[in-house]
């Protein structure tokens, strides 16, 4: 085997089980490092954070316009209004290239805004018309000057707190602790730098402890006294650092002020900079772009002028500071894990069909379904749903989807807080965006697009256990391992399931230089949930059942497993007493679906019926999201539900769950109908039944034909290696 090592193909490598045991020789160990180092994090791993922030992106193009027509309104005429507003502005209001006063402004956009209004008014009386779309200009205007109004404040405020600083630190002391910050700086990286350096010499000491241990062998002594010396050197001189840090620390109260204050004035220079209709700038779409003078220093600019739109994209794009599977696999979650996925309008915005084509088959199945979209490939699930009822951020296909999992409690707290109060947050998650993304272009949204927000959270309690829903069942039990834990059983107390081979996840990416670059494709999914409508149904199936005084009974019918995950067949026992793996199990034993439904949720998504089920699955990563202060008194409203993402190698392999599965009606030739918790009404069937307390087969229908799930939107999308996006995504314009 080991002299046939190098021979291997990439297909054979990826048919391999994600296991060291598999990986054991120097050359497959080495494979399986450069597969992980250029593979997207949260693919093969579930994230251990306890925030998920989707961030779905829109480019702009001054190519792309809206196909749908109002008949009573063009739909560009607020845009068109709100141009012919601006150059009425800056003829009246600007003399010589001087702006007048804010206050100047607003009363002259008031005597325009009640003209508009009285013009609009008798022309509605006289021939029953819409008000023009100048008039809802002027007052786009007359909101963004309120807008700068705010932001000047805040701006005059920071500047005065800058002065007195400045006036109590002489500047020959604020050079001296700027120094000493540079310093402080320089050693924390440092400090960083050392400590994933012991890591990984922790790490070696282990294996080598554990090696000992195991195998009972006799380390080489001047191996293991070298090792432990440099262990011993880098632990003296991360002390040494660490005093460094303390000494120097000190004293520098002001200058952090002072750098948060910056921080801030930027922002607020930025957000002024955005709203500011009044300077002669180019139109969005334009790929030159005006730089003001008063830009904040070390703000990044996208100044090139040569640069197109979609090269200034795919710029930003390759900067994005991804997360790769293997630090995901290696070092603690302290840091955001970001990742990026483009969906086919995506590729087809940015990239030129003929490159492409050059590298890969177009037509490939799962590029023909990637490039047909959700809504075709799954018709009968997600195609009749309408407009209406979809979020509006998802009604229409995104271009990019940014993916970062989070554990900052700060965020969230002041999210939480204007929720309460109802306040707009989408600008604090804006910031955070852009901080997350290296993303400094203060004229992102003019010149990139749109980006809207969702936040998903591991359970309705926002901690750190294990990942529940909102209708109480522990979710994620019966995902696919990848690389487990030599200390897996000692962990968890029982054996882990065999491990799944790579090409259940992974794709090859002939997009990306490097031979062993791999990728998945991302289904993105979002679902409403109705727990008071699911709590009533339940009661009265209870009721049906016998099973009044445990519910749980009742409810485990309909999903197909008990709340903490314990399977509904022979051999497992609930509640049980000892620690036993909840997936490892089969219908074998329970063909008629009397112990675990037929249309259980869970049976119907997965069967486990065929020989290679274990080679079909998918990775599934859900994310609850709804309201961050939940009262007891909340029912249904306001909104809550299911943010699911789901990685393949193969969109078939989904799509035969939701077409073939849950929206299936045959199950081993007996008509069941559809998947219990998307059943609606019309659409109940009588093939399965229920066994009740006393062991009778009794019918499953309660007379509830309300939703319990509701399709809110989705998309395809495709996570590239990430040595594609660095090094060859503008190779491909």
């Amino acid at each position: 085997m080991n002299s046939l090592d190098n021979t291997l193909s990439f297909k054979e490598i990826l048919e391999y089980k994600a296991d060291d045991r598999y990986f054991n020789t120097p050359f497959l160990a080495r494979q399986k490092d450069l597969i992980l180092e250029d593979l997207q994090a949260n693919i093969l791993k579930g994230s251990k954070h306890k925030y998920s922030i989707y961030c779905l992106i829109k480019f702009n193009d001054s190519n792309k316009k809206s196909q749908k027509v109002n008949k009573m309104v063009n739909p560009q005429m607020d845009d068109q209004a709100l141009e012919a507003v601006k150059n009425k502005i800056q003829q009246q209001l600007f003399k010589g290239g001087t702006l007048k006063p804010i206050k100047v402004c607003k009363e002259f956009i008031n005597g325009q805004l009640e003209e508009e209004e009285d013009q609009g008014k008798k022309k509605k009386n006289k021939k029953k018309v819409l008000v023009p779309g100048e008039i809802r200009a002027w007052g786009r205007a007359k909101n963004e000057l309120s807008t700068l109004d705010k932001v000047d404040a805040q701006i005059k405020k920071l500047l005065a707190r800058k002065a007195q600083i400045k006036q109590v630190l002489p500047n020959t002391e604020m050079e001296k602790l700027m120094d000493l910050k540079n310093k402080v700086d320089e050693l924390t990286a440092r400090d960083e730098n050392l400590r994933k350096q012991i890591r990984l010499k922790q790490d070696q000491i282990d294996y080598f402890k554990r090696l000992k241990d195991e195998v009972a062998v006799t380390l080489n002594q001047r191996e293991w006294r070298n090792l432990k010396q440099e262990y011993d050197q880098i632990s003296e001189s991360l002390k040494e650092y660490s005093q460094s840090i303390d000494e120097h620390t000190s004293g520098l109260f002001f200058v952090n002020e002072l750098a948060k204050i910056n921080q801030k004035l930027q922002k607020l220079q930025s957000k002024k900079e955005a709203f500011f209709f009044f300077s002669n700038s180019s139109s969005a779409a334009t790929s030159k772009r005006s730089i003001s003078p008063n830009t904040p220093d070390g703000v990044e600019q996208f100044h090139s002028e040569d640069l197109t739109l979609k090269q200034e994209i795919a710029r930003w794009l390759k900067n994005i500071p991804l997360t790769s599977a293997k630090d995901q696999m290696e070092l603690p979650p302290d840091n955001n894990h970001v990742g990026l996925y483009l969906s086919y309008q995506g590729y087809q915005y940015l990239f030129n069909p003929k490159r492409i084509g050059q590298f890969i088959n177009l037509n490939d199945d799962d590029i023909k379904a990637f490039e047909e979209g959700l809504e075709k490939r799954c018709q009968r699930a997600f195609g009749a749903v309408s407009k209406p009822t979809l979020d509006k951020d998802l009604a229409n296909p995104s271009d990019a989807l940014v993916l970062i999992s989070t554990d900052d409690e700060d965020l969230i707290s002041r999210i939480a807080k204007k929720e309460e109060n109802k306040e707009d947050y989408q600008e604090e998650l804006f910031d955070f965006f852009v901080e997350s993304t290296k993303f400094k272009n203060i004229r992102f949204k003019a010149h990139f697009g749109s980006v809207a927000f969702k936040i998903g959270f591991r359970n309705p309690e926002k901690s750190n256990d294990a990942p529940r829903g909102w209708f109480g069942f522990k979710d994620g039990i019966s995902n696919p391992r990848y690389f487990t834990s030599r200390d897996f059983e000692k962990q968890n107390g029982y054996k882990p399931d065999p491990p799944a081979r790579l090409n259940t996840v992974l794709r090859r990416n002939e997009l990306s230089p490097k031979p062993y670059a791999c990728g998945s494709f991302v289904v993105l999914l979002k679902f409403r949930l109705f727990p008071s409508r699911f709590k009533g149904k339940i009661k009265k199936l209870s009721e049906k059942l016998g099973y009044e005084d445990y519910q749980g009974y009742a409810a485990s019918n309909v999903i197909g497993r008990h709340k903490d995950g314990t399977p509904l067949v022979d051999p497992f026992t609930y509640p049980s007493r000892q620690k036993e793996n909840y997936n490892d199990f089969d219908y074998k034993s329970d063909p008629e679906g009397l112990q675990c439904p037929m249309n259980s949720h869970v049976r119907k998504a997965n069967p486990r019926s065929e020989a290679d089920w274990r080679d079909r699955q998918i990775v599934r990563r859900g994310m609850v999201y709804g309201p961050l202060n939940l009262s007891k008194k909340d029912k249904d409203s306001p909104e809550r539900g299911l943010l699911f993402v789901s990685y393949q190698s193969r969109l078939q392999h989904f799509e035969d769950i939701v077409n073939k599965g849950i929206y299936g009606y045959n199950f081993n030739r007996i008509n069941v109908g559809k998947d219990a918790l998307f059943t609606e009404k019309g659409e109940y069937k009588k093939g399965q039944k229920y066994v009740d307390a006393s062991g009778r087969k009794v019918n499953a229908y309660t007379g509830e034909n309300k939703q319990l799930v509701q399709f809110k939107g989705g998309q395809y999308f495709f996570a590239s290696s990430i040595s594609f996006i660095k090094t060859n995504l503008e190779n491909c314009m």
